[in-house]
C-alpha cells in the first residue's frame, strides 16, 4: 500500500510554508539514528545522529504514515475567496492507485527466503512474523524538459517519477505544489506565464533529485566486494572529515527552503 514515507528537512520546511508542519511532526516518528549496515555481516556502516538534522537544516527528518499526512493536508484545506468568487477545493485521494502492472505483488515467503539466502539472519528472523508477504517494483523515468501544455501541468511523480534512494518522492511532490501555487499567485492574470515559472524553478531540482537516485540505486547494488568495500571506506571518510556529513551528500538536497525561494 506504500504507507512509509520518508520526510527529509526539505520536504518539512516546505510543509511550514503550508502551515501545517507541526501537525505532521506530531503525527511522525523521529528515531535517534540513521543506520546503514552490511546485508550479510550487519556490521554499520554509517549511524547518523537524526537530531543533527535540526541543528543542520532546521528541520526533522522524519518517517510518516501517507494515511495521517493525507489527513493532516485534508483537513487544512479551506473554502477560499479569490476575485469575489467563492470556490470549493475539492480533494480526491486513490487508494487504488498502482494495484496494477505489476506494481506491487503478493507472493509467498518461499520467494524471499530464496531471494535473500545468506542475508543477515536477524533480517531473515523478521519474515515469521508477517501473514502475507508482497514484492514490490521499483521504476524511474529519464527527466523531461516540459512539464506543462496549455492549462495542464504535471506535478509530483507523474513529472518527475523516481527511485526511493534518496527518499525524496514525496518531499518534491511537495514542494512542486508550493512553487505552482505561488507562480499562479504571483501571475494570477498570465496561467501561461505562471507555469513556464513554475518549470523554470523545479525542473532542475527535480532532474537531479530523479539522476540523484539513480545513482544512489547504483551505489547501493554493488556486485563487486572490493567495490563495496571502497564505498564503505568513503563513507566513513565523508561521515568523519566531510563538511556535508549525510552519507549520500544529501546536504543540497535537505538544506533547500522552499520558502526562501518563493520571497
Amino acid at each position: 500500500m506504500g504507507a512509509g514515507l520518508n520526510l527529509s528537512p526539505n520536504a518539512l520546511m516546505a510543509l511550514r510554508v503550508l502551515g501545517v508542519e507541526d501537525a505532521v511532526i506530531a503525527r511522525g516518528s523521529e528515531s535517534d539514528f540513521l543506520i546503514i549496515r552490511s546485508w550479510k555481516s550487519g556490521r554499520i556502516i554509517s549511524r547518523m545522529r537524526r537530531g543533527a538534522f535540526r541543528q543542520q537544516f532546521g528541520a526533522p527528518n522524519l518517517t510518516v504514515h501517507r494515511a495521517d499526512l493525507l489527513d493532516v493536508l485534508r483537513g487544512a484545506l479551506k473554502t477560499v475567496v479569490r476575485r469575489g468568487e467563492l470556490i470549493n477545493i475539492v480533494a480526491h485521494f486513490d487508494s487504488d492507485s498502482w494495484t496494477e502492472e505489476s506494481w506491487t505483488r503478493e507472493c509467498d515467503v518461499s520467494e524471499l527466503t530464496t531471494t535473500y539466502a545468506g542475508w543477515h539472519p536477524d533480517l531473515l528472523r523478521l519474515y515469521s512474523y508477517s501473514a502475507r508477504w508482497y514484492k514490490w517494483a521499483l521504476y524511474d523515468r529519464d527527466p523531461v524538459e516540459r512539464w506543462s501544455k496549455g492549462r495542464v501541468t504535471l506535478l509530483g511523480d507523474s513529472a518527475h517519477a523516481m527511485l526511493p534512494y534518496l527518499g525524496q518522492g514525496a518531499a518534491m511532490a511537495i514542494e512542486d505544489a508550493c512553487v505552482l501555487s505561488a507562480a499562479i499567485a504571483h501571475h494570477a492574470n498570465d496561467l501561461d506565464k505562471a507555469l513556464l515559472a513554475y518549470e523554470r524553478v523545479r525542473v532542475p531540482r527535480a532532474r537531479a533529485a530523479v539522476l540523484g537516485s539513480r545513482e544512489r540505486a547504483r551505489e547501493n547494488h554493488l556486485a563487486s566486494p572490493w567495490a563495496r568495500l571502497k564505498r564503505d571506506v568513503k563513507f566513513a571518510l565523508r561521515e568523519r572529515f566531510g563538511r556535508d556529513k549525510t552519507v549520500f551528500q544529501t546536504a543540497w538536497l535537505y538544506g533547500y527552503d522552499v520558502g526562501r525561494e518563493l520571497r
